[in-house]
Order: C-alpha cells, then sequence, then structure tokens
C-alpha cells in the first residue's frame, strides 16, 4: 500500500480550459497579466516568486512563509536546474482546509511541523532537470518519462490536450500556468497540491 502511494503524475493541461472556449496545449508562457506578473527571465524561480507577490500580494505569500519556515528557499534559488511545481496560496489553503487533515487542527502554516512542511515542497520539485510541456521526453504516455523528486517520490510526466497533475489517479490538480522558464529551470504554478492528505508525509509513510 505505501509503495502506491508513492506513484504521481502529472500530465500537462493547459489553463484555457477555464475559459470554457476549448483546450489546447499550453506551448509558451503566454498568459493574463492580471493572474502574473510577466516572468523576467534574468530571474531565478525564487526571485520570481518574490516580485509576483509584491505586485500581486496574496499570490504566493503562503509559499514564501514556508520557504521561510523551512529555510528551503534554495530550492527555488539554487542555480542548478530543475523543474518546480509551485502552489500559489489557494493551493496552500486547500491544504489547510483538507478534510483529512482536520484533525490536526491547523489553522495558519506557522501550525504545520516543518518536517511535514520540507515534504511538501520538495514532492513538487525535479531536481537537475527542466521539463516543460514541449519537452521532447514528455509523451502521451506515462511509461515514456517516470522521475523522481526531491522528495525520493516516483513522478510520471505525459502530455495530453489538457495540463494537469494527478496523483494516485485521486483526483485531478490543474496547472494554472505552464512553462516559465527562470534562470534555474521551468516552473509550472498550481492551485492544488499534488498531494493534499498530510498523512501522506509521515515519516513512516514516506522513508
Amino acid at each position: 500500500m505505501n509503495k502506491l502511494y508513492k506513484i504521481i503524475g502529472v500530465s500537462f493541461i493547459t489553463c484555457l480550459c477555464l475559459l470554457f472556449n476549448g483546450c489546447e496545449l499550453q506551448t509558451s508562457a503566454e498568459w493574463d497579466d492580471s493572474v502574473y506578473t510577466r516572468l523576467d527571465k534574468t530571474k531565478n524561480a525564487y526571485e520570481w516568486i518574490l516580485s509576483v507577490e509584491n505586485d500581486k500580494p496574496g499570490t504566493f505569500k503562503d509559499l514564501i512563509s514556508i520557504l521561510d519556515k523551512t529555510e528551503l528557499d534554495t530550492l527555488y534559488s539554487n542555480p542548478v536546474t530543475r523543474t518546480i511545481f509551485a502552489p500559489n496560496d489557494d493551493a496552500i489553503k486547500d491544504f489547510l482546509n483538507a478534510t483529512s487533515n482536520k484533525n490536526y487542527k491547523w489553522k495558519t502554516i506557522e501550525d504545520v511541523p516543518v518536517s511535514i512542511l520540507e515534504k511538501m515542497l520538495k514532492t513538487h520539485v525535479i531536481y537537475g532537470e527542466k521539463y516543460l510541456s514541449t519537452s521532447p521526453e514528455v509523451t502521451e504516455d506515462n511509461k515514456d518519462l517516470i522521475v523522481k523528486t526531491m522528495n525520493h517520490t516516483a513522478l510520471s510526466i505525459y502530455r495530453l490536450a489538457d495540463f494537469r497533475f494527478r496523483y494516485v489517479g485521486e483526483f485531478t490538480v490543474t496547472v494554472r500556468n505552464s512553462n516559465f522558464e527562470p534562470t534555474n529551470g521551468a516552473l509550472h504554478i498550481i492551485d492544488v497540491l499534488a498531494v493534499k492528505d498530510a498523512m501522506r508525509f509521515d515519516d513512516n509513510f514516506m522513508n
């Protein structure tokens, strides 16, 4: 059972579906400027997250708080190439409000143990590789590209007509914007975490 939970799938889906005008694969980081600041390609992922929060407060406030609390800002700032699925504030709030986490009585990020936050961050980062929805390694077959996250979790990356995240087939996570290219790799934005249940980040589960 534990091994089953260690499989995460990612499928690339465009946020254009939200407009109800049909779906097409997003091939570049073009987006509505009212949602996110246009990426300055001289910035690393951490610098860009900070600039977006400064420009539009409440977008990545919780993510920045988590990076500060865990002292893992280097996950986003280190110059080594990586692929990041960055959760916005909606994703963090969804995690705190998840039914499965109610027993923990967490109300804010400060209530969540650092060990849980560390694993939550690392589950959404692939070290040493840059994967865009258009990368040649990314195909429509979910068995062609299976990698490990920094939390040692198996990640299947594949491309469909849409752009989405999947965790053990339990639910779908829409990638709001994809194919950002900071100086240290690729960055995609999600509004729901790939893993909602804090039990998945328990030491006995992941180690």
